[in-house]
């Protein structure tokens, strides 16, 4: 009985341990993943090369504009673009309270004639939905990797050892 306590308790520690290590090791991914996004976030600015970047910020500041949740075009998958006009609007009240810019027309003005910041905050956004993603495709394979072993290799950086499949 004594054994079978001693067992169970080293056992118990060597689960956390474990744990804990996965836990580091995830962060660290997550960090790396990160920093590798940040490293060029501002190449190219205050000159937009893809056309694609402006063409979302600008169908985003056109729903605020229009007080209209529907994008003009459908090109691209809408929640970036709610994304976008979440954070840029949030960017704009911020400004109007330290007295950036006057109104509406002052901010688009600053927008249009080359105002890198909209075009900077809106890739950092972009950057942490990458590193949110990440993250998401390692719990999904986390969380399935109970179900069978073919999906303890699917998605999850840490699949669980062969003896405990079952």
């Amino acid at each position: 009985r004594l054994r079978t306590i001693l067992l169970k308790k080293v056992s118990d520690r060597h689960s956390s341990l474990k744990r804990g290590n996965e836990i580091i090791i995830v962060v660290i991914v997550l960090f790396a993943a990160l920093a590798l996004r940040l490293v060029g976030i501002g190449g190219g600015l205050p000159y937009i090369f893809h056309p694609d970047e402006n063409r979302q910020i600008l169908d985003a500041l056109g729903m605020a504009e229009r007080l209209s949740p529907v994008p003009e075009e459908f090109s691209y998958p809408a929640l970036h673009k709610y994304m976008l006009l979440v954070v840029n609007g949030a960017y704009y009240a911020v400004g109007s309270l330290l007295g950036w810019w006057d109104g509406p027309a002052n901010f688009a003005v600053k927008f249009l004639t080359g105002e890198s910041s909209v075009f900077l905050l809106s890739r950092i956004l972009s950057a942490f939905a990458g590193v949110a993603l990440a993250f998401s495709i390692y719990r999904t394979g986390k969380m399935s990797s109970t179900a069978t072993s073919w999906s303890n290799r699917t998605g999850s950086l840490f699949p669980r050892p062969m003896s405990s499949r079952r």
